[in-house]
C-alpha cells in the first residue's frame, strides 16, 4: 500500500509539471526593479507576466534626483537585493568601474545588435562591450503656443526638418512676443539648466562637450567659446525672456498653462499637453540651431542593467531581454512613457500611437526623429568622472541663470572638475 501510494503520488506530480506553463518550476523567483518613471513600467510588467509567470517583479520608483544616490549606496555596498536598475548612459563608464554591472551576455550582443539601431547600442557599450540594454533614445523638439504667436503676430515654426528654425529666429519672435506682453515669457527649456539640454546648444554655438582628452577626463568648460554661451545664456533670464528662480520639475506646467511662447522639451510632453488646457493650442517644430553653425540635438535615454552583485542573474536578464530585445517588451515600453524606443521592430507601432495623440499636429514628427538621430544626434561624453562632471555643471548653469558672474562660476568649475578628475589619470 504505501509504495503504491508513492507511485501514485509521483505519476500525479509528473502530471501537474507536465501541465504547467513553460518554464513553471513550482515556485517564483522576485526580482527587483529600480527605476525613477512611476507608471512607466505597467504595461511591460504585465506582458513579462504573461511569458514568464516563474518570475515576479517588484518595482521600486524613487525620484530621479535620488536615484543616482540609491544606486552609488545600494551598489557601493554590494546590496544584492538589488537585481536590476535603470542606467543613465553617460554615468555607465563610472559604473562598469566600479564593478556594478554585469556584462550583456555573449550570446545576447548579437540580438542587441540587430534590433536596437547603432545609437541605442554605442550608448550602452564601454570599451567595446555591453553593459546594459538600451530602452529609448531621446530628443528635443520646439513646441510652441499657437494663440501666444497669433496674438504677437508671429507667424509659427516652420514644422519638416529642412524648415529647421535657428536660435535666432527663436529669440527674435520670443522678444516680440515679450513686447507685445502676449505671455509671461518668450521662450523656456525644459530641463532648464541641465547639461542634457544644454549641451547641443554650447556645441551648436561653437564650443567642445566640456570634456575632452583621453577618457574624456580633461575638462574644459572655460573656452571662450564656453564663456560667450554663459554670458548668451546668461542673457535670456536677465532680459526676462526666460524664468528665473523655478525648478526645472516647474517648466512642463508653465507651458501648459500658457505662460510661455517657446518650449524646448522632449515628447514625453505630448500626453501631458493634450490632456491640459492646452489640447489642440500648441505646435511643434524640430530643435534649433545656431546661424551658421552644425545642427546639433540631444540623443540617448534610459537603460536597464543587471547588477554585478545579484544573485538572480539568470531571471535579471530574461527580464531586462523581454523589455529590451522583443518587439512585444519595446513597444509596451513605450506605451507609457513616450519616448521612442531604440528597438527598431518597435519604433513604427510607437510612431503611430503618438501622431494618433494629435491628428494633424505630428505628420513630421517620424521625419525629425529620424533625422535627428541619424545626422545629428550628439552623445553626451562617455567618462569614468562623468557623475562629477554633470553634478558639477548643472550647479553652474543654474548659478549662471540666476545671474552670478559668468565667468567666475566657469573658472571656478573649471578648477573643481581639474582638482575632482585628476583621480581617474
Amino acid at each position: 500500500m504505501r509504495i503504491g501510494k508513492v507511485l501514485t503520488l509521483g505519476w500525479a506530480l509528473v502530471l501537474v509539471l507536465a501541465l504547467a506553463p513553460a518554464g513553471w518550476c513550482g515556485s517564483t523567483t522576485t526580482i527587483t526593479l529600480l527605476h525613477p518613471h512611476p507608471g512607466a513600467y505597467k504595461v511591460v510588467l504585465a506582458e513579462f507576466a504573461k511569458v514568464h509567470p516563474e518570475i515576479t517583479v517588484e518595482e521600486q520608483s524613487i525620484p530621479f534626483n535620488e536615484m543616482i544616490n540609491q544606486v552609488q549606496a545600494r551598489l557601493g555596498s554590494k546590496d544584492d537585493s538589488l537585481d536590476v536598475l535603470a542606467v543613465d548612459p553617460p554615468r555607465l563608464a563610472n559604473m562598469v568601474s566600479n564593478g556594478f554591472l554585469d556584462e550583456v551576455p555573449k550570446d545576447s550582443v548579437p540580438l542587441l545588435k540587430q534590433v536596437d539601431s547603432p545609437v541605442g547600442v554605442q550608448s550602452v557599450t564601454y570599451k567595446n562591450v555591453q553593459y546594459a540594454y538600451p530602452i529609448w533614445t531621446s530628443d528635443n523638439l520646439l513646441f510652441y503656443n499657437v494663440d501666444v504667436l497669433k496674438k504677437a503676430g508671429i507667424a509659427t515654426p516652420g514644422a519638416t526638418p529642412a524648415t529647421r528654425w535657428t536660435w535666432e529666429q527663436v529669440l527674435e519672435a520670443a522678444r516680440k512676443v515679450k513686447e507685445a506682453k502676449a505671455a509671461d515669457y518668450g521662450f523656456g527649456i525644459e530641463q532648464i539648466d541641465r547639461y542634457y539640454a544644454l549641451q547641443p546648444m554650447i556645441e551648436s554655438f561653437g564650443g567642445s562637450p566640456g570634456l575632452v582628452g583621453d577618457g574624456n577626463l580633461t575638462p574644459d568648460v572655460n573656452s571662450p567659446a564656453w564663456i560667450q554661451f554663459g554670458e548668451w545664456y546668461a542673457s535670456l533670464h536677465a532680459s526676462g525672456l526666460s524664468p528665473r528662480g523655478i525648478d526645472a520639475s516647474q517648466m512642463p506646467e508653465l507651458f501648459a498653462n500658457g505662460k510661455v511662447a517657446f518650449y524646448l522639451a522632449g515628447p514625453t510632453r505630448i500626453a501631458q499637453l493634450q490632456t491640459s488646457n492646452m489640447a489642440g493650442k500648441w505646435g511643434v517644430s524640430p530643435h534649433p540651431y545656431f546661424k551658421a553653425k552644425p545642427i546639433i540635438t540631444p540623443t540617448d535615454s534610459w537603460a536597464l542593467g543587471v547588477s554585478a552583485f545579484s544573485k538572480k542573474k539568470q531571471a535579471s536578464h530574461a527580464f531586462v531581454k523581454f523589455v529590451a530585445l522583443t518587439k512585444t517588451g519595446a513597444t509596451a515600453m513605450s506605451t507609457n512613457f513616450n519616448l521612442p524606443p531604440v528597438n527598431t521592430e518597435a519604433y513604427p507601432a510607437f510612431i503611430e500611437r503618438v501622431k494618433g495623440m494629435a491628428p494633424g499636429k505630428l505628420e513630421q514628427l517620424d521625419a525629425i526623429l529620424k533625422e535627428d538621430n541619424g545626422k545629428h544626434a550628439r552623445h553626451r561624453p562617455s567618462s569614468i568622472g562623468y557623475v562629477a562632471f554633470e553634478i558639477t555643471m548643472n550647479k553652474a548653469f543654474s548659478d549662471i541663470r540666476n545671474g552670478l558672474s559668468v565667468k567666475e562660476i566657469l573658472d571656478r568649475a573649471q578648477g573643481d572638475l581639474t582638482r575632482a578628475l585628476a583621480q581617474y589619470k
